[in-house]
């Protein structure tokens, strides 16, 4: 973040991602899917869009990150938002 716009991101501000009514989904798997399923009750919403390269993450993270999204968070999320 301080590369792109050269202050940086508060880290108290980066600590209240974990809060289930912050925009931000930061955390465990787990409390991803909740704030997800928590958006999703609130807008109805169809998509999710995610920026997870942000701010210089190692590949080696961003590829753990899309390997957790892909098989912890995308199907408990499918379990709860599909129509039966």
């Amino acid at each position: 973040m301080k590369r792109t716009n050269g202050r940086g991101f508060p880290k108290d501000a980066y600590a209240q991602g974990v809060d289930p009514y912050n925009v931000m989904n930061i955390g465990s798997p787990q409390q991803i899917i909740e704030k997800i399923l928590y958006q999703h009750e609130m807008y109805g919403h169809q998509r999710y869009i995610a920026q997870i390269d942000f701010g210089g993450v190692p590949f080696e993270r961003l590829e753990k990150n899309l390997e957790l999204i892909g098989t912890e968070i995308l199907p408990a999320i499918r379990k709860y938002t599909s129509k039966t």
